[in-house]
């Protein structure tokens, strides 16, 4: 990408998630208050992930797990646990990943881009996907998230959830994002931007992708 194309995105990453928090910060307050009345402070949780360039950063959520419940997996099946009631229900809307607006503030992320992975996952990856990921930052808005919406919810219920997600959806899903990298414009990324919170709220796009995923890892099984 070019060093002005860079310049714009990040303008356009700025301005968007500071206009993004000044007409959610209502709904942030709610969520911040939502969490300290159901568990307590801290109401956000810091998790290391990788950015552009393989450079850690403390990417933000909403806490939707019990403070101090440990790190026995990096892998959240939707029956964890470690998850309280209320975070359950941010988790499955998507609402804990709203704070991480502060982190594209901050340059850390983009608007747009693959989700950021965390630093004991990188070996699920193959050395192209690995090198294809780590040239841009990662996104909030994921273009290839509907295919795996479900995640959580399929992997409910196994007994080797963090396994199959290494070994199985982590290196699809890395596919898809790497062959999207390779043809994104402007466009798509506006559309993905657009199109998105209609994807992550509809229980249709949540079945299909709970359909695929299956369909995913019963291939590998067999």
């Amino acid at each position: 990408m070019f060093p002005y194309a860079i310049r714009l995105r990040r303008l356009l990453d700025v301005s968007l998630s500071g206009m993004a928090l000044l007409v959610l910060s209502p709904v942030l307050l709610a969520l911040a208050l939502l969490v300290w009345w159901a568990n307590g402070r801290p109401v956000l949780h810091r998790d290391t992930r990788l950015g552009k360039g393989e450079q850690r950063f403390d990417q933000l959520k909403y806490r939707t797990m019990i403070e101090g419940a440990g790190d026995d997996s990096s892998v959240a099946a939707e029956d964890d646990r470690r998850i309280f009631r209320c975070g359950r229900w941010l988790r499955r809307w998507r609402l804990d990943e709203l704070a991480q607006l502060l982190n594209v503030i901050v340059g850390q992320m983009s608007l747009v881009g693959p989700r950021p992975i965390q630093p004991n996952q990188v070996n699920a990856l193959s050395a192209r996907q690995r090198e294809i990921l780590f040239s841009v930052s990662p996104g909030l808005v994921d273009p290839v998230a509907a295919d795996f919406l479900a995640e959580d919810e399929v992997l409910s219920g196994r007994d080797e959830a963090e396994r199959l997600y290494l070994d199985v959806i982590l290196p699809a899903k890395a596919a898809a994002q790497v062959a999207y990298i390779q043809t994104r414009t402007w466009l798509t990324d506006a559309y993905a931007l657009v199109r998105m919170p209609f994807i992550l709220w509809s229980p249709q796009h949540r079945c299909r992708s709970a359909q695929r995923l299956r369909r995913l890892l019963a291939e590998q099984s067999g």
